[in-house]
């Protein structure tokens, strides 16, 4: 009897547990079918920078960590970048030596390569607030794309 009793009981607590109110909605299903990941990396002399993408729907979200040879790291995330032809805009939001900074950067398509703008290291077309905590392009259309190339490469979990 008891055989029979848990032979209905289980498959029954089974069904009603498997429905419940968390299921994903078809949209937040779609979003996750949509993601794409990319992975990118310079390194020279010591000095590296890591760049993790992360494509949901129609925008980027991603780790960047500038790892200088014998200096102060300075690592930080990005959300809903939107790419506008062959060029990734984000706000880069940091750390570096306690000091949090938001501030615009671009990254340029180059073939399977990613270009950081040099403008952020640079005043000619980039402006930061008396703090250094905000930083924003004056002309986007002036851009310099002559940083760092970073190449595709396999992303580890």
């Amino acid at each position: 009897m008891k055989k029979i009793l848990l032979g209905i009981i289980f498959p029954t607590s089974l069904f009603f547990s498997c429905k419940n109110n968390n299921n994903p909605s078809s949209s937040e299903v779609a979003k996750t079918i949509n993601r794409t990941v990319a992975c990118y990396l310079y390194a020279m002399n010591n000095d590296t920078i890591q760049l993790k993408l992360a494509r949901i729907a129609d925008s980027v979200y991603g780790t960047l960590n500038y790892l200088p040879y014998e200096k102060d790291a300075r690592t930080g995330i990005f959300n809903e970048g939107k790419w506008n032809g062959d060029t990734l805009f984000v706000n880069y939001l940091s750390s570096q030596e306690g000091q949090d900074s938001d501030c615009e950067m671009a990254i340029l398509r180059s073939g399977t390569n990613l270009v950081l703008t040099n403008d952020i290291w640079e005043d000619a077309n980039y402006r930061y607030n008396e703090t250094y905590s905000k930083g924003f392009f004056k002309d986007k259309s002036k851009i310099s794309f002559k940083g760092d190339t970073l190449i595709a490469v396999h992303c580890k979990d």
